[in-house]
């Protein structure tokens, strides 16, 4: 049998492209066995770590169709980014999301830990860290992280979320992205007139995208978009109205929407 005959059943674990032809002999895999289809030859701690290059770096396995071998796969674990929005008082939570590749048979453990970003630990959003646990067939997590709601006017702020010092996994995507979404109005700070249309213009952050809405009361109000949406590009953003023909009153207020 060629080497191409059984490749398909081997990770090159070293970095090896080639495999050579092999030899039955004392101690050798029997080249005249492939791995049945959806099994290979892993990484393992007992020594299948190489470049297998040659007969004499295969231990005997029993690669009989159905059976699996006894060199378990590693699972890979990782964690998704969280958004929240950060709301006007009291807490929420920024949840993520961990999970594992497969299930492992053995408990997985992790260490988690927040850092500070464009965020301010402590004020907007409470420091954590701890160790999670999966148990064997358990493949997803979640973590909570607190984030402190406010009525401040603020661009969206950030915080990391970092795992490290896995046990009976590997570290894939270690590290997450907590975003804290701002949801307090943004100050009008003019509202320009003539018969057929306004010009309103508000704060921003530069880059932030916006929307203008209108209702024709406050008690009740309905609320409609003016436009489209508006990217800032410093410190202030405009919006025109032109829909104000015949109209005595007239109500704004601006939402960022990105």
């Amino acid at each position: 049998m060629d080497a191409s005959t059984i490749s398909d059943g081997v990770n090159f674990a070293g970095g090896g492209s080639e495999l050579a032809p092999l030899a039955p002999g004392a101690g050798d895999h029997d080249p005249s066995v492939s791995a049945p289809t959806g099994k290979s030859i892993n990484r393992c701690p007992d020594g299948w770590d190489n470049d297998y290059s040659s007969s004499a770096d295969f231990f005997s396995r029993d690669f009989t169709p159905g059976l699996t071998n006894d060199c378990d796969v590693q699972s890979v674990l990782s964690v998704d980014d969280a958004t929240v929005v950060e709301g006007d008082s009291s807490s929420t939570s920024a949840v993520f999301r961990l999970y594992l590749s497969e299930s492992a048979t053995a408990t997985v453990s992790v260490e988690y830990s927040t850092s500070p970003g464009t965020a301010s630990s402590g004020a907007d959003y409470a420091p954590a860290s701890g160790t999670v646990y999966f148990p064997p067939g358990l493949t997803e997590q979640t973590v909570s992280v607190a984030v402190f709601g406010d009525t401040n006017r603020e661009d969206h702020e950030t915080f990391y979320f970092h795992l490290s010092n896995a046990v009976n996994a590997v570290l894939g995507d270690n590290l997450a992205l907590g975003t804290i979404r701002d949801d307090d109005g943004f100050l009008i700070i003019s509202i320009s007139a003539c018969e057929t249309q306004a010009w309103i213009t508000w704060e921003s952050w530069s880059g932030g995208t916006y929307r203008l809405e209108y209702s024709p009361q406050l008690s009740n109000p309905v609320w409609n978009v003016v436009g489209g949406p508006v990217t800032a590009t410093g410190s202030t953003a405009s919006a025109q109205d032109a829909t104000i023909s015949n109209i005595e009153r007239r109500f704004y207020r601006v939402l960022r929407t990105d």
